[in-house]
Parts: C-alpha cells; structure tokens; sequence
C-alpha cells in the first residue's frame, strides 16, 4: 500500500475533485463515498460549507486542508472490496489522528490498475485545536507499516517481482500466473461464497482448476492450469492454496451475510428518511404558502414585483420554456419544488386571478393614497415614520414583536395588534392616526426580518463579547500599572474599559456585568474567570487583594531591615538587598522602577511602599546620603626627590594605598623629561578589615619628606568638611551589649547608642551575635573629632567597668584613640 498527503488551503477545489477531477483537465472519477464524518453530503457545496465554517474557529491557520491517497497494490486490490478498503483506511487514519475532526472518505472507480480511497480532513478540530502536519511524510509510512502488518497487506513501494505486476506488462508463465491470481481475486471480490461456484468461475475464464484429494476423499491441495502453465494454489498467492481458498470463501459468505443484514438496515433507513423527507416538504410546504400569501397581499404593482419580492424571500422559479410563465416555485434552501396550486389555499381562484385581484385592489388604494399625497400629508408622515421606525431599528434591540411594539411606541408609532394569524403588520402614527403597513414604512421589509434580523446580530454579538469580557475581567485583577486597593477600584477600573458591574434586582448584589458600548448584559456566574463553578467574581478579587496587601506588608517587613542594617551606599547596592531578600527590580508600563516578589510574582511600586510608616524612596535617599558622607576623601601632593622623581613616587604610593585596600587614582603628573609636582587622589570607606592597613599607610605617606596628605573625612569629624592636612584617623569598634537585671538589651542599647552619638559616634547596627537576647552596636568614629576624649572615656568605660557590654576593638584602634602615636621607622624606606 502506498499513501501520498498534501496539505493544502482551499477546501472547494480539493472538494470538487472528488467528482469531476481537476478543473483543467474535468472527468467522471465514478466516487463512492464510503464515510463521512461532521459534514453534509448532500451536494459538494454543502460539504465545502461545513469544513470552511469549521476553520472560521482557528483562522490564524493558512493550510487547514488534509489530503491524502491510499492505493492498494493490485494483488490486494482484487481480494478487498469497498467495506474492507475502508476499515483499512479507518485503522490508517486512527494512526495519523484524524478520526477525531471534519473528514470524507472517497473511493474512486476510475482506474481499473489503481484502486485507491481519497482522505479529506479538515486540521481544526472541533475544539478549535490543530492537527499537526510536521513530519507527515515519516508518520504515514509508520502507519503504512502498521496497517500493512495488521491487514496483511502487499508492502509499497516498487517490486521486482513479475507476479506482483500488471498482466499485460509480463509474459510467459508469469503471465499466466498473474491473470490466474486476478481471475480468483474477482470472483471473490464479485461476492462467491461456495467452491464449487468458484472453480466453475475459474472454468468460464479458460482456467483449469485440480482438485488433490486423501484416502479419506477429502481434498488435501489444489492447483490451476492455463495456456499449459501449471501452477499450485500457494504458487499463484499465498492465500489460494486448498485451505486459504476455504479461508477466503468462509470469510465471503460471512461478508454476504453482512452485506443482506446492512441492506436491511438500509432499506429501514431509507423508509425512515422517506418519512421525514416527506414531513420537511409539508412543513416548507406550508412556509411557501405562507409567503405566498403575504406576498400577494404586501401591495403589487405587477405580477412581476410579486415574483421579484417572492424571489428575495429565497425563492426561485421553474419557468415554461414555450410561455415564459413562472409554472412552479422553489423553496432554495432546501430544494423542494412545489406547483403553484400547491401552495395556493384549497378551493382558491388559480394564481393569475389572484394576482389580477390583488394588484387591482393596490391600484384602487394608491389612487385613495395618491389623493392625500396630493394634499402633502401621507407623503409628509410616511417619510416621518419610516425615518422614526428606522432609528428604532438601528437599535439592534428590536428582538421580538413585544420589544419592537415598545420601542415604536415611544417613538410615536405604535404597532397594531393582528386580527389573524398571517396578516400584515401595520402601525398607527400617534399625531395624526394615519396608519401605515409595515413594507411602507419598514427598511428591512417585514416586521418578522426586522426581528429575525436583530436576533441574529444580538446571537452574534454576544457570542463574540463573551470572551471578551471575561478576559477583561481576568485582566483588571491584576492590573500593570498599580495593584488593587479594593473592590470598589476594579469596578472603577472595569468601568474605564466599558464594563459596569450592577445588580438584577436591589439586594441581590452584584450579579450583572454590562457592556457599555453595545448595551448587552451579562450574567457574571456565565462570563467570570473561571467559569460559573469559580467562587464568585467579587471573593476573586477579594482574594487578590488581600494576598496582594499581604504581599506588601511583608514586603515592607523585610524592606525595614534592609533600611535598618544600612549596608548599601546607592540604588544598585539597595537593590542587591532587597534581592537577597527575594526582591528583584522590575520596571512597570509606566516605566518606574517597581520590586517583584520572586516567590509569589507580585510587584509593588516604590511610591505604594510604606516601611517604618514612611515613604521608601525618601528613605532609601537618606541612607544613600548618609553612607556617602562617611567616605573619606584624600589628596596627596607628591614632590620630587633625590633619588625618584614625583611621577616615579607617586605611583608607588598609588601601589601602597592599593595593598591597604584605598582606593587610588592618579590625577596628575609632571610631563615626561621633566621634574615638578604629582598628585594622587584616594578613597575609602571607614571600617572593615582594611581600616587599620590604611590608617598605617596613609600615616607612614604622611611623614614621608616632600610630601603633603590633605583630607576630607566627611560625616565622622561632623559639620567639618573642608580640605585640609590630614590629622587623626578613623576608627572602628563592636559593642555587645546584654540585658541586666532592670533593663533589656534593646532599652540598653538605645541608652549606649545616644551617648555614643552625642560623643560624636556614628552608631550602625550590627549582626547578632552572642546571647539570643543581646544587641550588637558597629561604633565609628575619628580621632579629630572635637569630642574625642569623652568618646574615649566612653569605650573604655565600655569596655572596663560596664557589666553585660563588651567592646572590641583591635590594639591599633585602641592605641589611636588613646592618643597614643606610633612612628614606623620603616616609614622612610617605604617613602623614599
């Protein structure tokens, strides 16, 4: 077996082909359509129509179209009939996934060397899924493979094999073999089901069956004889030996047995449709009639305005070649033709008559008509109506008769109420009482189009809002630019996109979503996220913002500590906070800057964040300001000496800094060849194990000859911030500070921290350590502070004769706040 898909885009000529090939080359493909599945079969119109409504649900898909081809190898050809061929194709298409949307299935009798089944199947499911194409050519010869193993079929592809060809392409004894091989697969395919039937077959067609037959009479083997070729039955096919033949015919006879019982089942069928066939022509039989009437009385001109105006009803007409005459009308949906008496009331004068009457009584009206047009008034009012009513119908609300009465009621022109069933609709103006019937005064016609009309647009319309609005409503819970702050803000903002939510009846609560612009309501149990088994759509967004609240106020929880521990000295450095603490930097629609909680994906704008009570960026600037003031600046003025000029000193003393963990940076130098002034500039922040390094740096830099250090230590030395000679230097200490018998370590601690502040101290907190209870206090300070010595007596105090606090310091911290200076002999080596 061999298979051959082609995608393509257009169901009509892939249709079309079925029956009459192809457009440039047209012919009778003899089709029998032996399945169909989601479509009609009536005509090839109908079934284009069902499979391109289908795509309308998937229209971002351009190949919709699934063809394929399953050919049969001749020597399988002659053994399958129709049902089999279609079991096989069943079982290829269950391995593809295509029995589960739109498809055909179409066998073609064109070709008596090529027996093959046509496959069109619509790729959108009913679900509006695709049915994916990629690597189709590799999957079909998988399902080949499959359904040749399962049905015992020839393998595709080409052969060498004489017996596996056509007949009239070989000769000799392969040819007498083959046509042996065919005239067997034809009787059986032609439905014999008893052996001697067969042979006597096999006789007809100048082949000689021998029979071998047992002692016991039975017969054991076969064999066949033609144009003195003699062949055994396993010879000829694998399955014509004596007990495969018996195999073949048992396996007929069960299949004509099908076949009676399915013809039966056909026949039930077919009387069953007959019966509904002849019910759907009663009931378009009627709605003809119907039409019919209300055609002939909607005020005529001529009988050709009456056929023109039965025409836009969807009718058309069969007409008498020799006359001209319309003989018969055709209802064209649906295709039944009925003579004109058959839709004429029983006992009633013939069409023509009717029409002479009708068309008389018109004329005698517009003669009446025409005599108050002549005074201006009907011409005035009728215009007056058809205008008002055509605003009412522009409404799209006109729905039903009741709603179109009321609508035309406040617009002035109430609609009559019908005497009989089938009657014209008329309306009455309120002003002048003129009365107007409804093809006078209605655009659309009748008042039953104007209200199918409006159905259909409303059906339509809310199908496609539907969707719409619960996605909008999805949306606005979790709006991009700033989260909910309560219920009362998602309705607000649902109604700036054009939802209003509102309630059925007062008390009930909300219950009603309204689309603004096209006025349709809602249920919100059918249009809610989720759908009606959800919670309700006011507890979503309860839920959503109480997690959201929680969301925040943990954030500003962990965002406290951040600005508590004041470990970063800029924005990227803050940011790197918050991310340890599962907190990234995003940037909304709006493009601020926003925080996003990892974990949960919520995001809070910096402006909505309240840490400590207060506004976090102006807190964060704060802290930004104050680390910042405690960098400590330098310049040192490098001269020339003896032994190295400046420009050779200066970068020594740029390596020296560096070791000590300063910053350094060369700003200026003497130009090559020559001798004069360098100066290098230098930073660093107070603290860390570093400071002691520096501080012995930058004193042994101090005293080398020719050379000047000028400092600005920033916030330590307080409101003095001017350039100047370098004079003391920055220290650090830690305070471990615990409870005592009458106060905690918190109340402690803040005591410790404002003598220490008013001493001149820059007080940070620490990491915990020690006690579970205790509090752990980072002291910084500089020596030339105007209060060092009292700073002094306080550290010591700490650190000696204070119960439940510890200080620590290293020695040459403690050696520079006690006054105590250290001179480097070294000092003129590392200078020099």
């Amino acid at each position: 077996m061999l298979s051959r898909t082609v995608i393509g885009s257009w169901f009509p000529g892939v249709v079309r082909y079925q029956t009459t090939g192809r457009r440039d080359d047209p012919q009778d493909k003899r089709p029998e359509l032996l399945l169909a599945s989601g479509v009609r079969t009536g005509s090839a119109e109908q079934t284009i129509e069902d499979f391109t409504r289908r795509c309308r649900q998937n229209s971002g898909l351009k190949s919709p179209v699934w063809h394929s081809t399953l050919s049969f190898h001749p020597h399988d050809a002659a053994r399958l009939n129709s049902a089999q061929m279609l079991e096989i194709t069943c079982a290829w298409m269950k391995e593809m996934n295509l029995d589960k949307t739109q498809f055909i299935v179409v066998r073609h009798h064109d070709r008596e060397d090529n027996q093959h089944v046509h496959i069109v199947a619509n790729r959108v499911r009913t679900d509006g899924s695709t049915v994916r194409d990629g690597q189709n050519f590799l999957r079909s010869r998988e399902a080949n493979q499959a359904v040749e193993k399962q049905f015992g079929l020839t393998p595709g592809g080409g052969s060498s094999n004489p017996e596996l060809q056509h007949p009239e392409r070989i000769a000799g004894p392969d040819r007498a073999r083959a046509e042996i091989r065919q005239a067997i697969g034809r009787l059986l395919a032609a439905g014999v089901t008893e052996r001697a039937e067969l042979l006597a077959g096999l006789q007809a067609q100048a082949i000689t069956p021998h029979e071998f037959h047992n002692a016991q009479g039975q017969v054991k083997g076969i064999s066949f004889e033609k144009d003195g070729h003699y062949f055994k039955g396993r010879e000829v096919a694998r399955d014509y030996s004596s007990p495969g033949l018996d195999r073949l015919l048992a396996r007929s006879q069960e299949q004509a047995a099908q076949a009676a019982k399915a013809a039966q089942q056909a026949e039930a069928t077919r009387h069953v449709e007959a019966e509904q066939r002849a019910n759907l022509r009663q009931a378009i039989k009627l709605t003809t009639q119907a039409d019919v009437l209300q055609v002939r009385d909607s005020g005529l001109s001529s009988p050709a305005q009456f056929l023109y105006r039965l025409s836009r009803r969807g009718y058309g007409f069969d007409t008498d070649a020799a006359t001209g005459q319309a003989t018969h009308v055709r209802h064209l949906a649906s295709g039944e033709t009925f003579a004109w008496a058959e839709v004429l009331p029983p006992g009633s004068p013939p069409l023509a008559e009717q029409l002479v009457t009708a068309i008389r009584v018109e004329q005698q009206h517009q003669v009446a008509r025409q005599c108050q047009t002549e005074a201006g008034t009907w011409a005035r009012e009728r215009t007056q109506a058809e205008q008002a009513l055509a605003e009412v119908s522009a409404t799209g609300r006109c729905t039903t008769r009741e709603r179109l009465a009321r609508l035309a009621d406040a617009a002035g022109y109430p609609l009559l109420p019908l005497s009989a069933p089938g009657e014209t609709e008329r309306f009455k103006s309120k002003e002048t009482g003129e009365i107007f019937r409804e093809r006078e005064v209605l655009r659309g016609g009748t008042v039953a189009a104007l209200v199918t009309e409006a159905q259909a647009a409303r059906t339509a319309l809310r199908r496609e809002l539907k969707p719409e609005i619960t996605a909008v409503l999805e949306r606005t819970k979790y709006p991009a630019d700033a989260p909910l702050k309560n219920p009362k803000d998602y309705q607000a903002r649902l109604a700036a996109q054009g939802l209003q939510l509102q309630e059925s009846s007062p008390g009930k609560g909300i219950d009603l979503v309204r689309h603004q612009a096209s006025g349709q309501s809602f249920y919100l149990r059918d249009v809610q996220p989720g759908g009606p088994a959800a919670p309700a759509l006011i507890q979503q967004v309860r839920a959503v913002i109480a997690e959201q609240q929680a969301g925040q106020a943990q954030a500003e929880q962990q965002l406290a500590g951040v600005l508590v521990r004041k470990e970063f000295t800029s924005w990227p450095e803050f940011y790197d906070q918050a991310r340890q603490r599962g907190y990234s930097q995003v940037f909304g629609l709006d493009g601020q800057p926003r925080l996003l909680h990892e974990a949960s994906r919520q995001h809070f704008a910096l402006a909505d964040l309240q840490p400590n009570g207060r506004d976090l960026v102006q807190q964060v600037t704060e802290v930004i300001a104050t680390r910042a003031a405690e960098i400590v600046h330098g310049r040192i003025e490098v001269g020339d000496r003896p032994e190295r000029s400046a420009a050779e000193r200066v970068v020594l003393m740029q390596t020296r800094l560096a070791e000590a963990g300063v910053q350094a940076e060369v700003v200026e130098v003497p130009a090559p060849g020559t001798r004069g002034t360098a100066w290098l500039a230098y930073q660093y922040r107070p603290g860390g194990n570093q400071q002691d390094a520096a501080n012995e740096t930058l004193t042994m830099l101090q005293g080398a000859p020719n050379t000047r250090v000028l400092e600005r230590p920033g916030a330590l030395l307080g409101a003095e911030n001017e350039w100047g000679p370098r004079r003391g230097q920055p220290g650090e200490a830690t305070l471990l500070v615990a409870a005592s018998d009458t106060q905690t370590a918190p109340v402690r601690a803040t005591q410790l921290t404002r003598q220490l502040e008013a001493a001149g101290a820059l007080v940070l907190p620490g990491q915990p350590e020690g006690q579970a209870d205790g509090v752990t206090l980072r002291i910084r300070y500089h020596t030339a502070h105007v209060q060092h010595n009292k700073l002094t007596q306080l550290l010591d105090q700490y650190k000696h004769d204070t119960p439940g606090a510890s200080l620590r310091e290293t020695e040459a911290g403690q050696l520079a706040r006690g006054g105590r200076e250290q001179v480097n002999p070294n000092i003129q080596q590392i200078t020099r």
